[in-house]
Order: C-alpha cells, then structure tokens, then sequence
C-alpha cells in the first residue's frame, strides 16, 4: 500500500514491529493531554504508555487492523490501530492492567469513560488510536494513514468511530475526514476533553477531500519543534487556538538586569529587551501571530522573594512553575521542599538541560525571583533548578543563557 509521500510507505504491521511501534505511539501520545492527568512524572507515564500501546498493538494485530508508516523503507514514523466494535477481551484487559504497573486505576477510569460512550450501533470499526513520531510532524503521515484504510472501509458499507483528543483536530483532519460529533463529549479529571466522533461509509466514487500537507502543521503537538522565525521552537503546550513555543536552545547570554539592583521581572531590562529589541526581529506577518499575553510572576517559593506581579507580554521567560508544568514535577515545588535549601536535583535533571548555539552546555534563566530581590532563579547547564538564584547582573557563558517563550495563534 504505497502513500502520497514518496519517501513513506504504509503497510501492514508485522510482529517484528510491535515493539518499536508502541514506542512511537507512546512518544506521540506522552504529552497529550487525556493521559498526563494520569501521573506527572514523565518516565511513568511514558514507560506504562509503551506497556499500553504494546499490548494493543498486537491485539489489533490479532483481530483488528495495524498500519505502520515507514520512512524511507528503514524507519518505522508512524501507525494506525483498528479495532471492531466488539474487541472486548479479559485476557487482553489482564495483560493491560500488567503493563501499566502503578497505573492500573486510571488505565481503568481511561477505558470506562470511554467505553461509556460507545455507539449502540453494529457493526462498526473504532480507530483506537494513530500516533505519528513528533520529528515527522507536518508531512500528512497521520491523514495517509487514515485516508488508505477508510477508503477500503468504505467499499465494505462499513462506519467508523473515534475520540479526537483535540477540539482542533475533531473539527479539523476528521472533520475533512467526513467525520462528525457524536454523543457527549468525554470529561477527564484535569478537564481534558475527548470528543466521540463517528463517520458513515462514504460514496466510494468520491474522493477523500484532504490536503495531506496540511495535517500536522496545522495542529502543532506537544514536545515537537517547529520553525518560527530565526528559531527553532519547542511546543511546550496546546490550547484552542493558540500554542505556547520555547526555543529549543540557548540562543544567546544576556543579564537579566543591567545593574546589580533589587529588580522585578516587570522591571527587568531583559523583559524589555524581549519585547522591543527581540519582537521586532520577527516580521510583520509572524507578529501578526504572537499573541500578547498576562504573564504571572510568583514570589520565590522558598524565600517569599517579591510581590505576585502583572504583566502584558509578547515575549517573555518561563518561571519556575512553567519549568515544573513542563518539563517534569518531583513535587518539590509543590511542597515547597527542594531536596537542598538552594537547588531542585531530580530526575527531571535530564529534561531541563540545554545547549547554546553552538552546542555546549550552558544555563538558562528564568523570570522567577531568588532569595532575595537582586538574584533571578536559573536552570543550571546540568539541569538543575537553582531555587536561591544568581546574581541579576551576570552574563557570559556558561551564564544568562535565554530561551525566549511566547504564545501564537495557530
């Protein structure tokens, strides 16, 4: 089965496969929003997602339908799972509750929720789910993996059904998809939305209406890079219409206050910086598309260091609870416990690294005060959050690296 991308082909899974294709699912899938309500902490709930997509890989291979997107006839980037409606299994649930480990509660809550929601009507196939490796983003992969399979389906007369997990994609892909809404949307504990969605046999004299181009692109997803700009960018989170981006590396050392003084983030001659010097390096249709944004300042969570402040941005510095929202929580913020008076040091270690340009270890600062007024929070070049802070006034290498953060319209 050949697709419109000719460096990708999409054919049926083998069983040498499984394993490399529940890794890419996994990865595809970590930061989505319906599973991170499950655990924060990030290697949990990657490696139980690797133990989940195992098992139903090869459980559609037993009964369903199992795709995999190969990339230049070596590399497996991409795979769709099909199941009919009437996969239920209690062997397949037992290997499940196996694979997730600590997880078991809610991989159950998971399949209930959704499970509530299923179609009475028969028969039926269900996309369990397709995931696309981040690094392949915006070359259609996801819509050729759909469009093979459904225009099969139907020849048969046969419907299908799937949860979007994104507002955007229900009302984007599957909806030129010939998808449409059905039933209640589906609620999760962090206020995650699934959205049942069901689509009858088409016509098979009428194409499938999709620009594949268009499939990734316009749906950014969490932890992959775009481009924007100069940069290269990572997208830390999704919402409606709007994506938050931090740029991949360090892009260049700068003080976070020209003077060693008592200072604010609203008062930072960085935040000025950023939002002048560094805006206008965009051009006028890229501004068009950054938004400007209330940024919250937090006092120091250890030391009480300044006043809860207000900001209108464009473009700005993470704090140390956007550090913690995205790239990893050990809880230490949150029981305002590090494990030393002066540094967060955990597993998340490995996540907050950065490199500069040119591809040496180095800080990056953060808008977040220290422990006092005339230091500023910063990520340390082995990854490290140092809660006490540094000195304001620092620049050179390894010091008072910047990795701009903003908001744009998607």
């Amino acid at each position: 089965m050949q697709s419109h991308n000719p460096a990708i082909e999409i054919r049926v899974a083998k069983e040498s496969d499984i394993e490399i294709l529940a890794e890419v699912m996994a990865t595809s899938f970590c930061y989505d929003p319906a599973f991170t309500w499950m655990t924060d902490n990030h290697t949990e709930r990657f490696d139980a997602l690797v133990g989940f997509f195992r098992v139903m890989v090869k459980h559609g291979m037993n009964i369903g339908i199992v795709h995999a997107a190969e990339m230049n006839k070596i590399e497996l980037v991409g795979v769709s799972i099909w199941l009919p409606h009437d996969s239920s299994d209690e062997k397949v649930d037992a290997e499940i509750e196996k694979a997730v480990g600590n997880l078991t509660v809610q991989f159950e809550l998971f399949a209930d929720l959704l499970s509530s929601c299923y179609p009475p009507a028969t028969p039926y196939f269900q996309l369990m789910a397709v995931g696309i490796h981040p690094k392949v983003h915006g070359i259609g992969i996801g819509s050729q993996l759909l469009c093979e399979q459904l225009k099969e389906f139907d020849k048969m007369g046969m419907p299908t059904y799937l949860e979007a997990s994104t507002r955007r994609s229900s009302t984007g892909i599957y909806e030129r998809l010939n998808y449409q809404p059905v039933g209640e949307i589906i609620h999760f504990p962090n206020d995650a939305e699934i959205f049942p969605m069901w689509r009858i046999a088409q016509d098979t004299d009428t194409a499938l209406l999709i620009d594949d181009s268009n499939d990734d692109k316009e749906y950014p997803t969490i932890d992959s890079i775009i481009q924007f700009g100069k940069y290269d960018w990572r997208v830390l989170d999704v919402q409606q219409n709007m994506t938050l981006l931090l740029c991949d590396k360090v892009i260049e050392s700068r003080k976070y206050n020209e003077r060693f003084e008592p200072v604010s983030w609203e008062t930072a001659s960085l935040r000025k910086y950023l939002n002048n010097e560094f805006y206008h390096t965009f051009t006028d249709e890229e501004k068009a598309r950054i938004m400007n944004v209330k940024i919250t300042t937090y006092s120091n969570p250890w030391f009480g260091t300044n006043e809860v402040t207000e900001t209108m941005d464009n473009v700005f510095l993470l704090g140390i609870d956007g550090v913690v929202k995205y790239f990893g929580d050990s809880k230490q913020l949150r029981s305002r416990n590090a494990n030393t008076k002066y540094t967060i040091s955990d597993h998340f270690n490995w996540a907050r690294k950065a490199v500069n340009m040119q591809g040496e270890a180095t800080n990056w600062l953060l808008r977040s005060p220290g422990n006092n007024p005339c230091f500023v929070i910063n990520v340390s070049s082995d990854g490290r959050i140092s809660v006490s802070g540094d000195f304001v006034n620092r620049e050179g290498y390894p010091y008072g690296g910047i990795r701009p953060a903003l908001w744009i319209k998607v």
